[in-house]
């Protein structure tokens, strides 16, 4: 049986548990205790959380490429064009790194919480190894991206008042650090009522898929609002 058919049968099978926890109250849990059977569908995790934490990265990413793309517009005939389209491409390295590292991270993490369940025969012995795998993140989250906007300093310089520009472009580390823990306790959330869930895929990628529909939406809107004020004051500039 394939992976997508797997993912369909436990779709199905939740709502089947929906249906019967609305007529009688109760609705089924995997319980706390590791199982061996377990182990078997531990194998299709990995990937599945490893996708959770790569979204986030891509949708920085996106973002990012859409602030290019005005600020080409705005830099047509500027002599300083291509060095500061590069620039700003280059400037979101620093700014990415501690995302991309959760990609780094989780097969490690996997792996120690597998063994961590297995060991001790609890179920939510999963939740340290897999909640250390983002506990660093939002203040690297925060430093990543002053660095971004310490690397955006010659474009900076260049408008009308680039203290004021600064100034605004550096609340962007705050406010991703912020974002990063409340959505960490989310996460934190999530995982601790896993001996509630109906399989061990809803318990553990559920809260994974949650986190990162969330700090999607943090990061998107944190850095349009970012790229769009650097574009104006560079504009208006000219």
């Amino acid at each position: 049986m394939g992976l997508l058919s797997r993912i369909r049968q436990r779709l199905s099978r939740r709502g089947q548990d929906d249906q019967q926890g609305a007529r009688t109250g109760h609705r089924p849990g995997i319980g706390a205790r590791w199982t061996p059977a377990m182990e078997k569908e531990w194998e299709e995790l990995p990937e599945q959380v490893d996708a959770s934490l790569k979204k986030v990265g891509s949708a920085i990413v996106g973002s990012w490429e859409v602030g290019a793309a005005e600020l080409a517009r705005v830099l047509v005939g500027h002599p300083q064009d291509r060095a500061w389209i590069e620039r700003y491409s280059d400037a979101l390295v620093p700014g990415l790194a501690p995302w991309q590292d959760l990609h780094k991270g989780c097969s490690a993490a996997m792996a120690q919480a597998l063994a961590d369940a297995k060991r001790s025969g609890d179920l939510l012995a999963v939740q340290p190894p897999l909640l250390e795998l983002i506990r660093t993140l939002p203040r690297r989250a925060d430093e990543g991206f002053l660095k971004t906007v310490a690397y955006l300093e010659p474009m900076i310089a260049g408008t009308a008042d680039p203290a004021a520009l600064r100034a605004f472009l550096q609340t962007g580390g705050p406010e991703l650090r912020q974002s990063a823990e409340q959505n960490m306790e989310v996460l934190r959330a999530g995982l601790a009522r896993l001996p509630e869930a109906p399989t061990l895929f809803d318990g553990v990628c559920t809260p994974f898929d949650d986190w990162q529909a969330a700090m999607c939406r943090d990061v998107e809107i944190r850095l349009d609002r970012l790229y769009r004020r650097l574009v104006a004051d560079i504009k208006a500039a000219r």
